[in-house]
């Protein structure tokens, strides 16, 4: 069922795709405080590189409504939406699996933890229900975890777009510490070109088109090694 609706979406929804590599040095410095320091409060929590995008996601989609807009066929028009239900699609024994969770723009770091890790447990448990996948807006395909850099994500049917994680890989650089402590994510959002243009930007004149901030690049000079 899951794979007719992606070989639909592929079919369907023109898909355009952006591949960009980050530099997530500060972020997975951020992780090994969150899960060490208990000021923080994260620390009975599985703290990862992808709750911090799915934390960064909520913020940018809220700063970029036109990502959270979806073509309705019937009406023939652009509805933009004000709530963000974040799909997170998992490999399970049963097949792919898309939940998502409900309105976690509203969420703060820690409470989107524990949903993330809820959603997590219950789908590699098998226990995940049609209406935990219903309504979602955006999703993160964690491709990282199997150790693949990037590829192009195919939008779960009804959304807007999906972001494909990639492995995080040490960084070679000019000094010892870029060598050791630098990190670079890649990574690939794919989503339809009728949602993001059109209709919804014409008042203003202006394309939704996500601007990705140039803090998430890589710096110039640096190179995304092998290493794991």
């Amino acid at each position: 069922m899951m794979a007719q609706a992606m070989v639909s979406s592929a079919f369907t929804a023109p898909h355009v795709t952006e591949f960009i590599t980050v530099d997530v040095t500060r972020s997975m410095e951020l992780v090994e405080r969150l899960k060490s320091d208990r000021s923080y409060g994260m620390s009975d929590l599985k703290v990862s590189p992808l709750l911090l995008l799915a934390k960064a996601m909520c913020l940018a989609v809220r700063r970029n409504p036109g990502m959270n807009a979806v073509w309705d066929d019937e009406a023939q028009q652009v509805v933009q939406r004000n709530y963000v239900n974040l799909g997170i699609a998992a490999a399970t024994p049963r097949g792919l699996v898309v939940p998502n969770i409900k309105d976690a723009d509203l969420m703060d770091l820690r409470q989107l933890a524990e949903a993330l890790g809820d959603l997590v447990t219950t789908a590699k448990a098998g226990r995940t229900q049609p209406a935990d996948m219903a309504g979602g807006t955006i999703t993160i395909t964690n491709v990282g975890v199997f150790g693949v850099d990037t590829g192009t994500p195919i939008i779960n049917p009804g959304e807007s777009a999906i972001v494909a994680f990639g492995a995080v890989r040490r960084m070679r650089g000019s000094s010892a510490r870029a060598r050791t402590s630098g990190s670079s994510r890649a990574g690939s959002p794919s989503w339809p070109c009728r949602s993001t243009t059109g209709s919804s930007t014409a008042s203003s004149g202006r394309s939704s088109w996500p601007t990705w901030p140039r803090s998430w690049r890589t710096p110039p000079g640096r190179w995304s090694g092998a290493e794991g």
